[in-house]
């Protein structure tokens, strides 16, 4: 089986494993409760509960110590149970004391077992009948809709997926730490380097120890089913509080298949990460601020339900998991609060509203912030990265010092690409001038960080800035006519305050703010929201219009239609489909295919990989690792007179023919390796850097010469495993009681080598 075919494989499993966690566990406890609830707001809802819920139970028995497969398990499940029997009010002593009735009359042969099943025929049709009802009623009769989702899953796997199946490695530096942190955590060991937030983790490390999935597969692939989610709930919040049936397809069509943004604005989602994944919950934060005002008003007209209750619970729930993964989720979500309240005013300042929100915010930090007390209380430091992070936040951090760029390029009549701040204000006076740097500032931003467009369409950018404008102007139309459309209002208010805040996120450099979060990062937020803000522009506007007509549910619905189709047919026929994501991964193919046929062929623990440093961290719960520049450091001016043992049946020995940049590419990069590699002395570097640019070359040299001085003394006990024009492994057997010392003479570990500075005189 080809390993794109495994990988295929490992995906739906994985995917069944994660709609499992966050749909079909919260729906089998709250299924009832709200059946009332539409379809794409139970998606948002069950997402947040089976994270939150999930999360926090790992945390748990990570702080108790008891984290182990068989506790998880019954931590999970049984609570589960118990809740769902509470709240429906489940006779269960009843449904027992009738089974055992049953089972007696079966054993005593009071019952045939023919007669038991007539009985019970009509009980199983009568289910069937259900079972059918149900299906036609969400599947069938909302054809659209299922057709729509299974498009959106199509285009999302077609732009961000199929990377998947090109490159098998991780593709990205921190994945390394993360699977280290979340192996440690298999040993109760949480905060392994220092306390962090490990949401992300806690997900992993659920999988894997309930469901068995190596940690390695779910940190490959999890990339796709994350992005795929973030991109969904964001589709589920557009339906909910969209007016035309079909406007939030643009959205989602549009920043996942427009030639539009730059690569930097996607390339994250290659790889599973703590911050992307934390986007998840960024928007459920917006749609429950929405959805308590909402409710919050039909309870100020006599609703007794009390459901805003409900909603703060969610909206609690929402926050804490966006600082529990990772703390810039938690800037962008504070930003959504912030423009939230703007948007609502009138509803937010109100004493009792404002009690209540000030109280649900209290509640969500300390839940987010209780494990990572835990934490240091058990005596760990903050990690390093979380250090840094703080740093930056409280103005302190080393790179945090920011010098104002008073100057944006530009191009005027006189030719000139850069215009200073004061030269522009001197041109059109103090306030108009300065509107004016503003603009072109933020506009600029969007070019060079977020943005992919020829220099000469610059001018087009403003159109991202006309957004700004015409939700807040849409949305006091709408708060001015004073009838049921003042939420929406309200909403389209908050929306355009949002971006106001996500342009200046992108400009912060340039407007001489403190740098709360990189332009790396503050890029992918940015380009995120355009599926929001474009859809939701184009529904207000279009909502403005319809509602001057008699029968404007159907006609918005046929318009909004063909506006995407419109955009299909722009983006296919204009050539305007952007090139799906390509991520190059940091381990070559063959060497994860080697490593996945190894670990499914070979008993557990009965081998060891001799390899460069990444399966290290992906083997350690199969078999064992050793460090490849450690072998060659011990035989290095001492050969056969030295000694290294490895105690395992079986040695792979992993050799990159053409070694990999592992992300820091030289001048040769991409060259054999050779007797010429081999001419030189190892390297001295610690850490990663013996594997980087040139020295990987010059490792993978020497290894390649000592398997084969191997191969020579040992011709029965050392083949050729795997073998490709850029891998080869090679397969050492043993006998465990019998050792072999791999230190040996292989000619150039014997060498008197000049150091690198007499070289260069």
């Amino acid at each position: 089986m080809s390993m794109a075919l495994v990988t295929f494989f490992q995906l739906l499993k994985l995917l069944a494993v994660y709609l499992f966690i966050t749909v079909f566990m919260p729906h089998f406890v709250l299924g009832k409760t709200l059946k009332l609830k539409s379809r794409y707001e139970k998606f948002i809802i069950y997402t947040v509960i089976g994270n939150f819920y999930v999360i926090n139970l790992v945390y748990l028995l990570l702080i108790l110590h008891i984290a182990y497969p068989v506790t998880i398990f019954l931590f999970t499940f049984v609570p589960i149970i118990v809740l769902k029997i509470i709240l429906e009010n489940i006779p269960v002593k009843d449904i027992v004391l009738e089974k055992i009735e049953i089972l007696r009359r079966l054993v005593g042969g009071q019952l045939k077992i023919k007669a038991y099943i007539s009985q019970r025929i009509p009980e199983w049709k009568l289910w069937m009948n259900k079972v059918k009802l149900h299906f036609y009623r969400v599947y069938f009769k909302n054809l659209t809709d299922v057709i729509g989702i299974i498009f959106i899953i199509g285009i999302v796997f077609w732009s961000f997926g199929l990377t998947h199946f090109e490159q098998f490695g991780y593709k990205a530096s921190d994945e390394i730490v993360h699977n280290y942190w979340i192996n440690e955590m298999s040993d109760n060991n949480i905060f392994c380097t220092g306390v962090y937030p490990y949401g992300f983790h806690c997900i992993v490390f659920f999988m894997k120890s309930l469901f068995g999935i190596d940690t390695y597969i779910i940190l490959r692939l999890l990339a796709w089913i994350e992005t795929l989610w973030v991109i969904l709930i964001a589709f589920c919040f557009l339906k909910l509080v969209c007016k035309s049936k079909y406007m939030p397809y643009i959205g989602i069509i549009v920043y996942s298949l427009a030639k539009m943004y730059k690569l930097e604005d996607y390339w994250r989602y290659a790889a599973s990460l703590p911050q992307e994944y934390g986007m998840i919950f960024i928007v459920p934060v917006l749609y429950f601020l929405y959805a308590f005002f909402r409710q919050q008003r039909k309870e100020s007209r006599g609703d007794v339900s009390n459901r805003s209750r409900l909603y703060l619970m969610l909206l609690a729930m929402s926050f804490s998991l966006t600082f529990t993964i990772h703390f810039y989720g938690t800037i962008v979500a504070g930003l959504i609060c912030v423009a939230v309240a703007i948007g609502f005013c009138v509803w937010c300042f109100k004493v009792r509203n404002l009690r209540r929100l000030l109280i649900t915010a209290l509640l969500s930090i300390l839940i987010a912030i209780t494990p990572l007390s835990m934490g240091l209380i058990m005596g760990k430091g903050f990690q390093a990265s979380l250090n840094w992070g703080m740093n930056v936040l409280s103005g302190k951090g080393d790179d945090v010092e920011v010098e104002v760029d008073d100057t944006v390029t530009d191009d005027d009549e006189s030719g000139k690409l850069v215009t200073n701040r004061y030269e522009i204000e001197e041109k059109y006076g103090k306030v108009i001038g300065s509107a004016v740097f503003i603009l072109r500032a933020v506009r600029n931003n969007m070019f060079y960080n977020v943005f992919s467009i020829e220099r000469d369409n610059i001018n087009v950018l403003y159109i991202f800035l006309l957004i700004i404008p015409t939700l807040i102007g849409c949305g006091i139309y709408f708060i001015l006519r004073r009838d049921k459309d003042s939420v929406y209002g309200m909403t389209a208010v908050s929306i355009g305050v949002l971006w106001i805040f996500m342009c200046i996120l992108i400009s912060l450099v340039t407007f001489g703010l403190p740098v709360v979060m990189d332009t790396n990062r503050s890029r992918v937020y940015f380009a995120y929201f355009t599926c929001i803000t474009i859809p939701f522009t184009l529904d207000s506007i279009l909502y403005i219009f319809a509602g001057k007509l008699n029968d404007k549910k159907r006609i918005s619905n046929a318009i909004s239609l063909l506006c995407v189709a419109f955009t299909l047919v722009l983006l296919i026929s204009g050539g305007f489909v952007r090139e799906r994501l390509k991520v190059n991964g940091a381990e070559l193919n063959d060497a994860i295919t080697c490593l996945t046929k190894i670990i499914n062929d070979e008993k557990k623990f009965s081998w060891t990989i001799i390899s460069a440093n990444d399966e290290n961290r992906m083997a350690r719960d199969s078999g064992f690792h050793y460090e490849i520049i450690r072998l060659l450091d011990n035989m290095e001016y001492v050969g056969a007179r030295g000694r290294v043992c490895i105690p395992t049946e079986n040695v792979f020995v992993f050799i990159e023919k053409i070694p990999g940049d592992y992300y820091q590419p030289y001048e040769n990069s991409g060259q054999s390796i050779s007797e010429a590699g081999c001419e030189n002395r190892l390297p001295m570097s610690q850490g990663l850097s013996c594997y980087q640019g040139e020295n990987r070359w010059i490792v993978m040299s020497r290894a390649y010469a000592w398997a084969n001085k191997f191969m020579e003394l040992y011709p029965n006990e050392v083949s050729v495993y795997w073998e490709s024009d850029e891998f080869i492994c090679y397969k050492i057997v043993q006998n465990p009681y019998r050792l072999f010392n791999f230190a040996i003479d292989y000619d150039y570990n014997l060498r008197v080598y000049p150091v690198r500075e007499e070289i260069e005189e």
